[in-house]
């Protein structure tokens, strides 16, 4: 018998490098994504430390990308708390997964 119950997310840094547009893809594994689900990064930057910004995937097919604007992306502090939620809107209420979380790890072009 273990002393934990229910599930983990893997920890991961966001890596943010300042000048730079953030760009990135995610892959379903099992094929096509569903329909009517979003996929997005949400950051603790919200009011009283709670969950704010969001920034929104575009989902074709098996693949969810996203591009942020440097001038958006350069904003988010570093060791910012950030969440990757898949969100599934086919239920309800609809359900929120964490698929990953950590914090923002801000890089500097030399």
């Amino acid at each position: 018998m273990t002393d934990e119950i229910g599930r983990t997310a893997p920890v991961r840094a966001l890596n943010l490098i300042s000048g730079d547009d953030f760009k990135w893809g995610y892959r379903w594994e099992n094929g096509v994504f569903p329909t009517n689900v979003e996929l997005y990064l949400e950051f603790r930057n919200g009011p009283n430390g709670g969950w704010g910004d969001k920034w929104q995937f575009a989902i074709t097919g098996d693949t969810a990308s996203i591009r942020v604007q440097s001038e958006v992306a350069d904003a988010v502090p570093n060791r910012l708390g950030y969440r990757l939620i898949y969100r599934d809107k086919n239920v309800t209420p609809t359900d929120e997964t964490v698929l990953c979380y950590g914090a923002v790890k801000r890089g500097q072009p030399r």
